[in-house]
Parts: structure tokens; sequence; C-alpha cells
């Protein structure tokens, strides 16, 4: 999915994807988000975290590491084919050395352990929008500088024509 970085610097909101299959941590995270002023979509197993991602941007997907029918790892591999802009970061139940080496392979934002601190939380996602906000800037300048620099070679043509005139 390509991303215009100009809609989403623009874009009022930020949008949080949760995919988890415990309906409680999905409902609390919800309302935490949401009074936090985000745009909150829930999935309770990977295939329909897909699903929303191909149609929706979200600025941050939180995953579990766990899920009925794949792996967070697994997942967030899919993920980054749709949407590589997005920020993941991982939940578990389950932290081990292995599962954190695996969400730092993936190159997800953070890797949280369940029961998430709230204010663990609420930072990581600032951080990661920050993060974020800095990319799609740097892509925004980067593609300005390029177009002054095409424009810079039209006007080095005609001052080279006129001048040989």
């Amino acid at each position: 999915m390509e991303i215009d970085a100009r809609e989403i610097i623009k874009r009022q909101e930020d949008r949080i994807l949760i995919i988890d299959d415990d309906e409680s941590i999905r409902t609390t995270l919800k309302l935490i988000l949401e009074d936090n002023y985000f745009v909150v979509d829930t999935a309770g197993v990977g295939k329909l975290g897909i699903e929303k991602v191909e149609k929706t941007f979200y600025n941050i997907i939180l995953l579990d590491y766990n899920l009925p029918d794949t792996t967070g790892i697994d997942l967030a591999r899919k993920i980054n084919v749709i949407s590589e802009d997005s920020e993941m970061i991982m939940m578990t139940g389950e932290a081990s050395l292995e599962n954190t080496l695996a969400a730092i392979r993936e190159d997800l934002f953070d890797f949280l352990r369940k029961p998430v601190d709230q204010k663990y939380l609420l930072k990581a996602i600032r951080k990661a929008l920050e993060q974020q906000d800095l990319m799609f800037r740097n892509r925004i300048l980067l593609e300005d500088a390029q177009l002054l620099n095409e424009k810079l070679e039209k006007l080095n043509s005609l001052k080279s024509y006129f001048i040989s005139l």
C-alpha cells in the first residue's frame, strides 16, 4: 500500500490497530487509547488484522505474539509487505530472549510484556509516532529536493541554450 506522507501528516488523527485474541485485552486497550484521542480498530485473529491493514493505513499496530492462526512475528512480516510505514509494537505474556530477538529482527518498534503498563504503552506509542512523523517529513523533504533539482536542471539547460544564441 503506497502511503502519501503529506496526507498522513495533515490528518488530525492517528489510527491504531490492536491484533490480540484476548477480547478483554482488546477492549481495555481500545478504551485506554480512545481516551487518549486515538482512532482504534481491533482484530481477534491475524487474518482479520491483515484484511484491515489492506484497507486502511494504521500508524501503529499492536500485535499479540501468540495468535490462534499465526504468530505475531509471521504477522509482522506480512504486514511489513503491505504497509511498511506502519510502526508495530509486539505484546506478549511470554517474553523470552528468543522472542525479543525475533521482534528486533523484524524491525518492530517495541516489545512489551503483558500485562502492559498503560503509561509505558502510551510512551511507546508516542515515540513510535514521533519516529514515523520524522520519517514522513524526511520523505517529503527528499521529494521536494528532487523536484527542485529537476527544475534546476531545466533552468540550466535553458541558460545554456540562451548563452549559445
